[in-house]
């Protein structure tokens, strides 16, 4: 600060001089406190513009071009730019884009209004954005035209003229997918300064968030949009039609002359169409296949008519409808790998579910073919009784995860054997009690699930081997995989296919069976001829290991056993 006086005045005097020196500090006060006030005022509009953006980036994941064009205008008034314009790279052409471009257009409240065209194109070769891109370094360029790299292209383009420019690369995972570039400072001097340059920096990560994020989501809908394509297909072709479901309704001997009680409620065509869909939906597995699916339902439908002819009301209809329902679709679409593999393997599966993979997958593979058009077996119920149709059904699938179900098992069988034994008696279905009717439900969709125990052991044989080659199917993937599988998966051990079947005989899973078959009611005969059964593996396994010159033609025990399998078994021809 200066104070001056002509010739002709007095000099300043002492107090004069003080005077002056107090006004001087308080002048400085002043001055320091606006330029707090400034920076404080910066801070906060910094502050409140982060906030925005942080929300931004959690409520607009689909309005990210928006929060860009609203960082780049905030940049720009940062550093006090003329111009603002978004490079994009193009890899596969080499080429940049002008994603969002300033004509110098301003709104009503002056804020730039953006354009965006890709129709501006520069190699990747030419212009300062193009040096940025291939560098990834920071250019400040006080005057463009004396630049040898200044492409002055854009500028015939645009019909503006560039002065000074400030260029940034925008960074994510190590590669340069953008350039923002500030043209023209607004000062006397019309030079971008280093404290431009920092202030830069901080928002061209912001930029890198912002295309990031638009590039994920872009990419989410591309996927989605396909998804929904390859999934139409998919509908198409594995969906039964009406053509088929007439087809099958004009086939009459195929219609069971006696239904479960209040079968008839299902509209006969739809049920037709979800059966076939289904049947079009098992994958055609060694065993998990649709024959097995459809000979689980054939078990668990003569158990039920046992039921009724018996009059003993333990399953309400409810649960009937839901269980015949759920045992014709509980391996729906299986691939023939059980849970472990799955899970241990990180297949896209064991991502979605977590515990019974395969058993979560069927039934969401029922619930799919359900919402299909013209499926939709349940359309007559109420909302209240269609989610308790779906709940049942969901329960007695996963009741089919033996893993899961056999700690339930020994539980039940333990705490509960003389309420279940009490089931034969002719008592009103609220004696069992809503917990124990589950355990029962599971109990009895495991005994249908493993049917093929009970049945002759010439259909049981077939059944056993066809088993064991979905087994070694995937022992063969576990050795390619440099695993070893379990002797019961390995095909080496083919020979020993009477013991492993013999041995299997004797698991937790076995005696889960004989649990499943003593509790379903009047069933008592179904674990008779599982063990007849067993007799018979073991004769086999004994006459196998028996000395050559002891081997008969054939093994006495083993036509017995078969002989008494036949005799006592007529659950094939939906008797008992």
């Amino acid at each position: 600060m200066e104070f001056t006086r002509g010739l002709q005045q007095t000099p300043f005097s002492e107090i004069e001089l003080q005077t002056a020196t107090c006004m001087l500090a308080w002048v400085s006060l002043a001055t320091f406190e606006v330029k707090t006030n400034v920076m404080l005022k910066k801070q906060n509009d910094l502050n409140d513009f982060l906030l925005e953006v942080s929300k931004a980036f959690f409520d607009e994941v689909g309005m990210m071009s928006s929060l860009l064009e609203k960082i780049m205008q905030y940049t720009k008034d940062l550093v006090h730019a003329d111009r603002i314009s978004l490079f994009l790279v193009d890899k596969e052409k080499k080429e940049l884009y002008i994603d969002i471009f300033d004509e110098g257009i301003q709104d009503a409240r002056g804020k730039a209004m953006f354009k965006r065209s890709a129709e501006i194109r520069v190699p990747l070769t030419k212009g300062i954005a193009g040096f940025v891109a291939r560098t990834g370094q920071i250019v400040n360029i006080p005057e463009a035209y004396k630049d040898p790299r200044f492409n002055r292209a854009v500028d015939k383009a645009t019909g503006y003229t560039t002065k000074s420019i400030l260029s940034m690369p925008i960074i994510t995972h190590g590669q340069v997918i953008g350039v923002v570039q500030m043209i023209n400072k607004l000062s006397p001097d019309g030079v971008f300064t280093s404290a431009d340059e920092y202030a830069f920096k901080m928002f061209a990560v912001y930029c890198a968030l912002s295309l990031r994020y638009a590039q994920l989501y872009n990419e989410i809908q591309l996927k989605t949009a396909q998804n929904k394509v390859v999934m139409e297909q998919l509908t198409y072709h594995s969906c039964s039609t009406d053509a088929d479901a007439e087809e099958l309704l004009r086939k009459w001997a195929l219609v069971p002359k006696q239904v479960l009680e209040d079968l008839d409620e299902f509209d006969m065509k739809r049920l037709c169409r979800f059966v076939l869909t289904v049947k079009k939906n098992y994958r055609p597995m060694p065993y998990h296949n649709w024959t097995h699916g459809w000979s689980a339902a054939h078990s668990i439908y003569c158990i039920l008519r046992r039921f009724q002819a018996r009059e003993i009301p333990v399953f309400p209809f409810f649960w009937m409808r839901s269980m015949l329902i759920a045992t014709i679709c509980h391996d729906v679409d299986h691939r023939g790998r059980n849970n472990s593999f799955l899970q241990e393997t990180k297949q896209p599966l064991s991502t979605l579910y977590k515990s019974s993979v395969m058993e979560q997958h069927h039934y969401a593979t029922t619930i799919k073919i359900l919402q299909q058009d013209g499926h939709n077996i349940f359309s007559n119920l109420s909302a209240s009784d269609y989610r308790r149709n779906l709940r049942y059904i969901r329960h007695c699938i996963l009741a089919t995860d033996l893993v899961t179900l056999l700690p339930k098992c020994k539980e039940a069988w333990g705490t509960h054997q003389d309420r279940y034994a009490g089931l034969e008696r002719r008592t009103s279905p609220n004696t069992v009690c809503h917990h124990n009717r589950e355990v029962i439900v599971a109990m009895v969709m495991t005994a249908a699930d493993l049917s093929s125990n009970y049945k002759h052991f010439t259909t049981q044989k077939k059944t056993v081997t066809d088993l064991f080659e979905e087994f070694y199917q995937q022992g063969d993937i576990e050795k390619s995989l440099g695993k070893t599988p379990i002797p019961l998966m390995d095909r080496n051990n083919k020979e020993n296919l009477a013991k492993d079947e013999h041995h299997d005989c004797k698991t937790p899973h076995s005696q889960a069976r004989g649990h499943c078959y003593t509790t379903v009611p009047l069933a008592d005969h179904l674990h008779k001829a599982g063990d007849t059964n067993i007799a018979t593996w073991e004769a086999v396994f004994a006459e196998k290991n028996k000395p050559p010159e002891e081997v008969s033609e054939t093994p006495k025990s083993v036509t017995s056993s078969s002989s008494s399998t036949s005799s006592s078994m007529s659950l094939s021809n939906g008797q008992f």
